[in-house]
């Protein structure tokens, strides 16, 4: 059952609704997030967004740097169109008693005003929104920030997230090069110093250090590296194919 519903334009956010879709279906699972270019089948498309939009309980609106611009071929504001799709879903949504709307800011995008908007959709503003960092650090955090909004407003559990194997090797990598330091320094000592041998647990309370001094080296050289491709020039999020539902949503 999909209880999380994702509203978008096609020519506005495709490549951000796909990370976003992405994130969601790892903590929520495939048959909890509704994205209808992956989930219309033959039949009314619309009767079934209908229906799918009745019992969700979140939906999420991402909003990006075209999307109150939007424009049909013959240059006409789709936000305008009474029967443009995702100006449709969006005021369904805001119409359902129950049902949380959250928009999402994506590519540097600001919320619209309500001057901005036809009268059914001038709620939105007063929706509190959330938004997606071109960082990818930065937007882990806006991810994980989303999921706590849903859970708390859909009442559902997100899984937990499993480190990835490439995690469970820098972890590996880090014990042991804590290790063979250790080793170094306390052949060093040994070798040097004239004092009697250190015992089993010394040794253990020296490992221990060592493995904190290069765990924060680690972390102190991702964060000076972070920094640096924070302040250099951001590239944007790269174009998707787009597919689907793409006359609807523009």
């Amino acid at each position: 059952m999909h209880e999380i519903f994702i509203s978008f334009r096609q020519d506005d956010t495709a490549a951000w609704v796909v990370i976003l879709r992405d994130a969601l279906v790892v903590r929520f699972g495939a048959d909890r997030v509704y994205l209808d270019k992956d989930t219309l089948h033959a039949g009314d498309w619309k009767a079934q967004i209908q229906a799918v939009l009745a019992r969700s309980k979140v939906v999420l609106v991402p909003i990006g740097a075209r999307w109150l611009d939007a424009r049909t071929k013959a240059g006409q504001l789709r936000l305008v169109m009474p029967e443009d799709i995702h100006r449709w879903e969006i005021a369904q949504a805001l119409a359902i008693p129950g049902t949380t709307v959250i928009p999402v800011l994506v590519d540097r995008a600001t919320m619209p005003s309500a001057t901005d908007l036809p009268d059914d959709l001038r709620p939105l503003v007063d929706r509190q929104w959330r938004e997606l960092a071109y960082d990818a650090a930065r937007r882990a955090v806006d991810i994980d920030r989303l999921i706590a909004d849903i859970e708390g407003a859909a009442r559902l559990v997100a899984h937990r997230k499993r480190p990835s194997p490439s995690t469970w090797i820098e972890r590996l990598g880090l014990l042991l090069t804590a290790f063979v330091i250790t080793l170094v320094a306390l052949v060093v000592v040994d070798v040097t110093l004239p004092m009697s041998p250190l015992d089993f647990v010394e040794k253990v309370i020296v490992f221990l250090l060592i493995l904190a001094l290069v765990a924060l080296g680690r972390r102190v050289v991702r964060l000076v590296r972070r920094n640096t491709r924070t302040r250099a020039a951001e590239s944007p999020v790269p174009p998707v194919m787009q597919s689907g539902h793409a006359l609807h949503h523009g």
